[in-house]
This record gives C-alpha cells, structure tokens and sequence, in this order.
C-alpha cells in the first residue's frame, strides 16, 4: 500500500514536470524576436515596449523579454539592431548554399526549418545569442550603456610604464544580456519543480516512518494502513493547485529535447566570442616613436563570427539525450551519435532535407531559378546547387562601373554603363 502511495506520488510529480516543460517550451522558447529587427520604431523607453498580448505576438516576444524590455528600454536599440545583424549575417554566409537562410525572413512566424531541430536551427539560434552579446559587449566599450564600464583589462599584456590600459568590449556583460534574453524558462521552472518534489517526497517518507514506529497490528493496523493510504489521497486532492495537471496524459513529450538543443546552441554562439577577442594597440609620442602605447581588447565584425558558426554548422552533431525526452531532468547533455560532442559543439536531433526540391513540410523553397557558378566545384557550383537538373544561361543588361579613370587631385571617377551580362541559372 505504501509503495503504491509513494510510487503514484512520483509518478504525478514527473506527469506534471514534463507537462509544465511542454507549456514552457512553446512560449519561450523561439527566435521569433528576431522580429524586432523588422520595427522602424525606436525602442528606448519603458513605453514603447509591448503593452499588449497581440503587440508581443507581433513582435514574437516572449513575457521575459516584455519585462526586460520594460526595465531596461535603453537595450532595446542595440537588441533589435542584433536581430537585423542576425538575419543580415546569416543570409550573407548561407548565399551560396541551397539553404539560404531566407526562412529567417519570415519571423515572427517560423517555417519548419527553424522549427523541427535541425542544424540549420541550431545555427540561427546560435547566431541571434551571439548577435546580442556582441552588440551588447561593444555598446558598453563605447559608452552607448551608461552603467556598464569597459571589459577587463588586457589579459597577456605586462603593463610597463609606457602602456596603458584602453577601454576594452565588456564581453561578460554582454553574456549576461544575452543569456537573460534568450533565457529559456523551462529550466527555471524545472529547477522549483524538482525541488518541490524533493520536499513533497520527505513529508512522505517522514509520515511513512511515522506510520511503521506505530504498535498497531492485525485489524488495526489494516485500518491505520487505509487510513493512510486516505490521507495521502486527501492530502493530493486538496492540494489540486500544486497538481493541475494530475490525471491528464501529457502530449508531445518530443518538443523537451528541442528545448534543450535550442539552449545547448544559445549557450554555443554567446561563448563562441570568448576566443575571437582580438589585441589592439595605438601608439603616442613624436613622429609615432611609441613612447607611449594604450592596447584593449575588440571584437571583429558580427560577419567574422558568422563565419566561423558557419563552419560549426559544416561539422555539427546529431544527438540524442540519454534520458529520451521522458525526464524531467534539465541538466542532461547531450551524446553524439557518430563520433563526439563537446560544449562548444553545434547539435541538432533531425537530419535536414536536402533542400534541393519545395516541400512547405519541411521548409524547403528548392532551388529552382537560384543562380549558380558553372565554373565552381563547390556549394555555390551549379553541379551542387542544382542537385543534378542542370542549369540554363540567361542574360540580361547590368549596371555597373566602366571607363574609370584617375583625377587629380584625388580621387577616382567613373562612368555607369549599360552591358549585358551571361547569368546561370538552376532548371
């Protein structure tokens, strides 16, 4: 009877975790904020965040974003400048790819794509995190952020006295911002959950001892055992508001590993800026005699760490998680199914498609009518962008720069011409 007691109490506590997980996951756990690159509003007071449920929809803004969009309005230019950053990026590196990043295009609503767990999801969500951090992390080093200083000092550098310290990017606080904002509450939740259970499970195993130190037997102890077994179910009907989901089947229990590839990604593009940070230093004194030098530490252009996200996504990793998705558990990593994975590892838990025909289902526009290279044998060559069809040359007039010439003094000046150009296109 006991272990009856004890073992549905568990088994509701987890019913209850994973769906509450499910909820969680739906509303926060999305890049539709890259929407905000859309706005040509400028965000930079309380009152111009979202007041309403169809505002942050529009937006594709989760709650915590709304209230963090209300504490710090002066964030909102540069994350909004992030989420356009993002998309620029990413179409820029993905141009010559059949998967040309256009879906991103289509924020607040997410096509298939960017919603199934694929490595193109894992990519964009680790470029939008990195986006943010960078944008944040430069903000602070050019005093955009009133209350946030400069970065560390240079690390690596013995500081003489003829060096001095610049203002370096704040990379942590960058971080920071950026964790808060692409913060996936389902691990918040899950962390109150668990230990909810824990105490729920003591009161259990304190009542359990309780009942065994007691002396009665036979009849009585029958009767102590269904009185027990009542309280218990008492005490659970009682408490329906710490159990709202008790007896309901929980639905779509495969979106929780989603939710922990997406927050594997987030975490991968905020740190992937720890290694890129690049020495700079200026020199002061007569005719440049460096009697005096000032270094800091930049970050390269958001395009540089796009570049290399690109190549994190040529060798992500497919992965499952030990537990299958069935656990409440949050802090479970993932295990790669060729090879390894490590921390800073793209991961994703669905083979693409091959994008090379349109199917809605899946995401994929084709690549009919896209523009190739008949020269090239890569992913740009009209061998691979056209999955085998062939291609056809069109051609149509351009406009471009001719008869250039210098004047003096000093500067080039050029003519615009009207030519006709030779273009390759995908049947």
């Amino acid at each position: 009877m006991f272990g009856h007691s004890t073992g549905m109490l568990r088994w509701s506590s987890l019913l209850l975790t994973i769906v509450v997980i499910l909820l969680y996951s739906r509303s926060t756990d999305s890049i539709r904020w890259l929407a905000l690159g859309q706005s040509n509003k400028l965000w930079n007071h309380a009152q111009h965040c979202p007041r309403t449920r169809f505002e942050r929809k529009r937006y594709g803004l989760a709650g915590v974003q709304t209230r963090l969009c209300k504490r710090h309005a002066d964030l909102m230019p540069i994350i909004m400048k992030s989420a356009s950053q993002s998309v620029m990026v990413c179409q820029q590196q993905f141009k010559n790819y059949r998967w040309n990043c256009s879906s991103v295009r289509q924020v607040p609503k997410l096509p298939p794509d960017l919603t199934k767990g694929t490595r193109e999801q894992a990519l964009v969500y680790a470029l939008s995190a990195a986006a943010v951090a960078h944008g944040i992390a430069k903000a602070c080093s050019s005093g955009t952020i009133a209350y946030c200083p400069c970065g560390n000092a240079v690390s690596g550098a013995k500081f003489d006295d003829y060096i001095r310290r610049g203002c370096s990017d704040n990379v942590p606080y960058g971080q920071k911002v950026s964790k808060e904002w692409t913060k996936i509450k389902k691990f918040k939740a899950a962390m109150r959950l668990q230990q909810q259970q824990q105490q729920q499970q003591q009161q259990l195993q304190q009542k359990q001892q309780q009942f065994q130190r007691s002396r009665y037997r036979n009849r009585k102890r029958v009767q102590s055992q269904r009185s027990y077994h009542d309280d218990i179910m008492r005490y659970m009907r009682e408490n329906r508001n710490v159990y709202p989901y008790l007896h309901k089947k929980p639905k779509r229990i495969v979106l929780a590993p989603r939710a922990r590839m997406n927050h594997h990604n987030y975490r991968v593009g905020r740190n992937i800026i720890n290694h890129m940070l690049e020495l700079k230093c200026k020199c002061h004194g007569v005719s440049g005699s460096c009697n005096l030098k000032t270094c800091w530490k930049v970050l390269p252009p958001l395009i540089q760490i796009g570049e290399m996200l690109r190549k994190k996504y040529s060798r992500a990793a497919e992965v499952r998680w030990l537990n299958g998705g069935n656990s409440a558990r949050y802090n479970v990593e993932p295990y790669a199914l060729v090879g390894r994975v490590t921390e800073d590892d793209l991961v994703y838990i669905r083979k693409s498609p091959d994008y090379c025909t349109e199917d809605r289902r899946v995401g994929s526009i084709g690549t009919q009518g896209r523009t190739c290279n008949a020269t090239e044998q890569s992913s740009a060559g009209c061998d691979s962008m056209c999955c085998g069809r062939g291609h056809e040359i069109v051609f149509e007039y351009v406009i471009s720069n001719c008869r250039c010439r210098y004047v003096h003094c000093c500067y080039v000046e050029c003519d615009r011409c009207r030519e006709l150009a030779e273009k390759h296109v995908c049947k």
